[in-house]
């Protein structure tokens, strides 16, 4: 997600959630999220919860499917169908 302050800067956000259970798992702002920073606290997220069945990845809330995030393929973890 992503939107604006007052004063006009912009600002990101990473929600992690658990479809199943409705669950989030982690959030992320801040002005600038590189790849690096989403990857690493994907991998954080792994390392507590244990790696996902699935993954599902929504970008400014359009579905992405077909073809996995690098974070989903480092790990063999299936792209959504």
């Amino acid at each position: 997600m992503a939107d604006r302050l007052a004063d006009g800067r912009h600002f990101r956000l990473l929600n992690v959630l658990d479809d199943f259970d409705r669950e989030g798992l982690g959030i992320k702002v801040d002005f600038s999220l590189p790849a690096e920073r989403v990857v690493r606290s994907l991998n954080q997220i792994i390392e507590w919860r244990g790696k996902p069945l699935a993954t599902r990845v929504e970008l400014s809330g359009v579905a992405t499917t077909g073809s996995s995030p690098p974070q989903a393929t480092s790990r063999n973890t299936p792209a959504p169908r």
